[in-house]
């Protein structure tokens, strides 16, 4: 191999776990710009933990109610998604198959 007692099996794997994570901090940089840039909400969020005068206690308060919020809300969402996907399959495929029956 390139590298003395490695093989080039060994350093193929080195490569390619090497490019995974590459993509995969790249992916969570990506979409930590994307979140920050598109709802200006989070910036303000942010802002008190850039803040060099909070106490650590103070900064760790507030990144609990953060990170709760984001949870909820998430949790939130979740649950609408399954709710209104679950009503449009009941109120739509349900329908259409009851027509179906009564037609044959």
């Amino acid at each position: 191999g390139y590298y003395e007692g490695t093989t080039a099996s060994e350093e193929t794997i080195w490569m390619m776990a090497f490019l995974f994570m590459m993509k995969f901090f790249g992916g969570v940089v990506s979409a930590m710009v994307l979140k920050l840039t598109s709802s200006i909400d989070d910036v303000l969020w942010l802002s008190a933990f850039l803040t060099p005068s909070t106490p650590r206690s103070q900064k760790l308060s507030n990144a609990t109610t953060y990170l709760s919020v984001c949870f909820l809300q998430t949790c939130i969402a979740f649950i609408l998604s399954q709710t209104s996907e679950a009503a449009v399959k009941f109120f739509f495929f349900s329908q259409n198959d009851q027509h179906q029956d009564q037609d044959q």
